[in-house]
């Protein structure tokens, strides 16, 4: 169902950007229309397009480092958010996308750094104590990954996200019935998704 309302709207926003090339809004709109439909390569052509336009644009910036990474194309990614953090553009989003870049690389450390930094920045945010939860379980540092994710756990325990990640935990420290019950929880909370399913 998703995917058909924005097909429809990218069919839209392509007809509208055929008529009046000068909207910029609905050129944005088209982009992210393509993005939900994950054709990031056309998506990227259009950013690339409207940075040309609007060369000082952070979040056109931001969205496009976003775009290549989301093609496979985190060098070039991580060369704009470089750019962004030397001229002081300091955000917890430019540091999160700087980690995804650096585990797409295969640097793990990097990656760690740049989480911690999203959680220096906002030590609320249940999200980030997360992935740097599931980086520690990939680093085989069980004991620091426990301790992230209890407090990804004590800051928001009905994410599903979370809750999946507490079973990718379990399941790596072979609590498997413990982990199972995480991954059921998780399926519980995202039903549309299937996402968890393949854990159960």
């Amino acid at each position: 169902v998703q995917a058909k309302k924005y097909d429809f709207a990218a069919a839209l926003y392509k007809s509208l950007v055929a008529v009046h090339p000068e909207k910029i809004v609905f050129q944005k709109n088209l982009m992210d229309c393509l993005v939900k439909l994950g054709q990031i390569p056309e998506a990227l052509d259009i950013a690339q397009k409207l940075l040309k336009l609007s060369p000082g644009s952070l979040e056109l910036t931001k969205q496009l480092a976003r775009l290549f990474r989301l093609n496979n194309q985190p060098y070039q990614a991580l060369e704009l958010i470089t750019m962004l953090l030397k001229r002081g553009k300091i955000d917890k989003e430019l540091y999160f996308e700087k980690a995804f870049c650096h585990m797409q690389m295969g640097d793990f450390e990097e990656a760690k750094n740049a989480y911690r930094k999203v959680i220096q920045l906002d030590p609320k945010d249940a999200l980030a104590h997360k992935e740097l939860a599931l980086l520690y379980v990939d680093m085989n540092l069980a004991e620091w990954a426990e301790d992230e994710l209890k407090t990804a756990l004590e800051l928001d325990g009905e994410n599903d996200e979370i809750l999946a990640a507490q079973g990718l935990y379990l399941h790596k420290v072979q609590q498997f019935e413990q982990a199972q019950e995480f991954f059921e929880k998780a399926a519980l909370k995202s039903p549309d998704s299937g996402e968890y399913y393949f854990y159960l």
